[in-house]
This record gives C-alpha cells, structure tokens and sequence, in this order.
C-alpha cells in the first residue's frame, strides 16, 4: 500500500510540475488601457476569455505551442510560447488594426445603358 501511494504521490507531482501557468495582462499599445481578449494556444482547445480589466491566467501544457492574442479592431498578436512561459507576470501590447477600405472602381454613366444591356438582365 506505501508502495502504491507514493507512486501516486510522484505522478501526480510530475504532471503538476509538467505544466507552467503564464499570468499577465493585455493592453492598448498607444493608450495602455486594458482590453478585453482572446488569448489561446493553436492546436490545442485551452483558451480564454480576458475580462475588462485584461488579465489572464493561462495553464500550459509541455510541447511546443504559440499564444495567440485577439480582439475585435486589434491585430492578432502571435508569439511562441517557449519565449515567454519563464516569466511570471507578463504585459501583452496589441496595436490597433489599421482601417482600410477596399479600392473603389468609378465608371461613368453609359446613357443608353437600358438598351444595350437590358435583355441581359431580363
């Protein structure tokens, strides 16, 4: 039985000591204020949801992984997770997503438009 539990007791420490937790907050690169995030590991199904205040804890598993950071009107924020999973407190910048449109194309006016392209349309 002694046997038994310390075997127990030994994976159970191994498996604990297998994983590393990464705390920090994800903030505004221009303002640093806070913002609310989605922060996850690609291929995998752990992830989170910051709160308002941007604060995150974020258990990581052994093998190689990114850290993906999103939110709406931000670009996404991708780093290896092996760069960062030794500090124990870290603050994620996210730069906001330039607003473009797409190219618009003007044409002028065909003024027999209807004649020519009507039996097209109907």
């Amino acid at each position: 039985m002694k046997r038994w539990a310390a075997f127990l007791f030994l994976f159970i420490s191994i498996n604990l000591h297998s994983q590393k937790i990464i705390t920090g907050i994800i903030k505004d690169a221009a303002s640093k204020q806070p913002v609310s995030a989605s922060i996850f590991l690609n291929n995998t199904s752990i992830g989170k949801n910051t709160g308002a205040d941007g604060t995150f804890s974020l258990k990581i598993p052994p093998g190689k992984y990114d850290i993906i950071v999103s939110s709406v009107g931000y670009e996404t924020y991708v780093t290896p997770a092996e760069k960062i999973i030794d500090s124990s407190f870290i603050t994620i910048l996210l730069k906001e997503r330039v607003k473009e449109l797409d190219a618009i194309t003007l044409e002028p006016f065909e003024k027999n438009g209807w004649e020519r392209w009507g039996k097209f349309f109907t």
